[in-house]
């Protein structure tokens, strides 16, 4: 069997879950975009972004090793390691900008005075984290499912009401607080999880797992830093030089393009690496994700070709007419939108392997490149769309050169990747083929927009249902 039926059915578990999250969120955000304008988007965006940076550096990456370890104890061990880390590393960014007053300014601009919401959103996002890996270990996907609902839905809630009553200022971070907290509250009573009830602390085995599993702070703690930052810098510049405006539209594009690669990362990479961790290397698990990259190459290309035309008319409709600019940054970062769905999930081969060291060395070559081109080009006044453009050429090189070393890693090897290439050129080419003549020749208004998307679902549901039942062996 190609797919194992427990795989689809754990992989069930937390699409439906991951699914009706996002679609809480997308059904939340054209009613946020009409009580919030572009620049207050633009600081909920920078805020957040700080705040995942700072989660990821907080837990050095030891939750990502909770389910690697046979032994209960030493479970337990790294994730008392990824909590105290967190408590300690986000104490003391809460004194950041007090004690560098201007270099915090420089450096951050506006988000220098609303610092406050980072440390903390940083500590319940990291928590929430933890809580996965917990729950992943202990295949609780309902678990990993009801807190991804409850986060989209705290969020989204409490953002309408507090701006519809005029509660407080600053209601889309407020909310995304609350959402996290109900988030991290949903995982702990889910897991009926209480650390001081597993044991008193084992110091020495805390040691000797903080030791042995080392190579996720030295290597999976840079590698995910590089990944955060140059996803996050293109808002933290463009709210560093004031730009809040740019920022909440690009923040906004994003969050849209996010969800369908949420959608698949959430729910595909938890359960893809406890397969991983258990299969690697064997005919069945080479079959496996093949089978999935082919499918989900051939079923999402006509839809992201149709949303690359179309996305500043969408946002226009969707979100009010003052979001087109949106679409066009939606538009410009359409094609790495596109190649996330295939470097997102398969990530953790690397952990498997032990090979992170690979990860961090394509990561940090296209990322610092990334972040000197934004800099550069924004110190020489360049607009926010070109900046965008470019930063979008460069990662498209990394996520094609982290996509071969996946396929090397995973033996798959070069011929398959090159074969992998062609199906997704292919896909790619004939969707640009029905969507080209469509808005230049017959229609560029709505009714132009529903016919093309009519077009795409026609040529993508026979092709991933296709892929599916007969193509999925290589």
């Amino acid at each position: 069997m190609t797919i194992s039926l427990q795989f689809l059915r754990h992989t069930a578990i937390l699409m439906g879950g991951t699914a009706l999250a996002q679609a809480l969120a997308l059904l939340a955000a054209p009613v946020l975009t009409r009580l919030y304008q572009p620049a207050e988007f633009g600081l909920f965006s920078a805020i957040a972004a700080a705040a995942a940076i700072l989660s990821i550096v907080s837990t050095l990456r030891y939750e990502l090793a909770i389910v690697l370890p046979k032994s209960e104890a030493e479970a337990v061990g790294l994730a008392l390691i990824a909590v105290l880390t967190t408590l300690v590393i986000t104490a003391a960014a809460v004194f950041l900008p007090w004690l560098l007053p201007s270099t915090a300014a420089r450096l951050l601009g506006p988000l220098a005075n609303y610092w406050w919401p980072v440390p903390l959103l940083a500590v319940l996002m990291a928590s929430t984290q933890i809580l996965n890996c917990i729950a992943n270990r202990q295949r609780s996907y309902g678990s990993i499912a009801a807190g991804l609902l409850f986060q989209q839905a705290g969020t989204a809630g409490f953002s309408i009401l507090i701006a519809a009553f005029a509660l407080f200022a600053h209601g889309l971070v407020i909310g995304r607080l609350a959402g996290q907290v109900c988030a991290v509250v949903t995982l702990a009573v889910a897991l009926k999880l209480c650390f001081a009830a597993r044991g008193s602390l084992d110091w020495p085995l805390i040691r000797d797992v903080a030791s042995r599993y080392r190579q996720f702070p030295i290597f999976n703690v840079p590698y995910s830093l590089f990944g955060a930052v140059s996803k996050e810098f293109v808002i933290l510049a463009f709210t560093a030089v004031s730009h809040l405006p740019a920022a909440g539209y690009y923040g906004l594009a994003r969050m849209v393009l996010t969800a369908p690669i949420s959608f698949l990362s959430s729910s595909l990479s938890q359960v893809f690496y406890k397969e991983a961790a258990a299969s690697i290397g064997s005919p069945e698990f080479e079959r496996l994700m093949l089978g999935l990259l082919r499918t989900i190459a051939v079923a999402l290309a006509p839809a992201f070709v149709f949303a690359w035309f179309w996305s500043p008319l969408a946002f226009e409709f969707i979100f009010g007419s003052q979001w087109r600019e949106a679409g066009q940054y939606a538009s410009i970062l359409m094609p790495i939108a596109f190649l996330s769905l295939f470097t997102s999930w398969p990530e953790r081969i690397f952990e498997v392997r032990g090979k992170q060291q690979y990860a961090l060395a394509i990561q940090a070559t296209f990322d610092i490149c990334s972040l000197l081109v934004i800099v550069v080009l924004l110190s020489k006044g360049y607009s926010e769309m070109a900046v965008v453009r470019s930063y979008v050429t460069i990662q498209i090189g990394y996520h094609l050169s982290y996509l071969f070393a996946v396929f090397v890693f995973a033996g798959l090897g070069a011929r398959q990747y090159c074969g992998f290439l062609s199906l997704l050129t292919l896909g790619v080419g004939v969707s640009l083929a029905i969507q080209f003549p469509i808005q230049y020749y017959l229609s560029q208004d709505y009714s132009g927009m529903l016919f093309a998307a009519l077009a795409a679902i026609a040529v993508a549901a026979p092709s991933g249902i296709y892929f599916v039942k007969y193509r999925t062996r290589p």
